[in-house]
């Protein structure tokens, strides 16, 4: 996963979530490292082309955003379901808990379309 700050990833996760791979393809170009990342761009490509099949690059786009997310929080905040609510303030604990409400809607809705239907 790329490391970005904080908003930044919150971002590239809500870009993949909307349009598979963009969001990728952002962190790519805004990570801490100096210069565009080829391999994440690539990685971005991939997800945007596969998207339309069968939903693969979707599901891919956003369990990588969800992992870039996770990779842009501060040092020491603590990892995911290790009590890091309790390490966060206002503004952090609301994001997190949009970011897992919308990845447990969207995996609801998938799962409840594949079998109901």
């Amino acid at each position: 996963m790329v490391a970005c700050s904080t908003d930044i990833g919150y971002i590239c996760f809500l870009f993949n979530i909307v349009l598979p791979g963009t969001g990728t393809l952002l962190s790519s170009i805004c990570g801490t490292n100096k210069g565009c990342r080829g391999d994440v761009a690539l990685l971005g490509v991939v997800q945007l082309l596969t998207a339309p099949i069968l939903l693969v690059g979707w599901i891919w786009s956003i369990n990588h955003g969800l992992g870039i997310f996770e990779a842009s929080k501060p040092e020491g905040s603590g990892e995911r379901g290790d009590g890091v609510e309790n390490t966060m303030g206002g503004k952090e604990l609301v994001k997190y808990a949009c970011v897992k409400l919308v990845y447990e809607m969207f995996g609801t809705c998938l799962w409840t379309l594949l079998f109901v239907t």
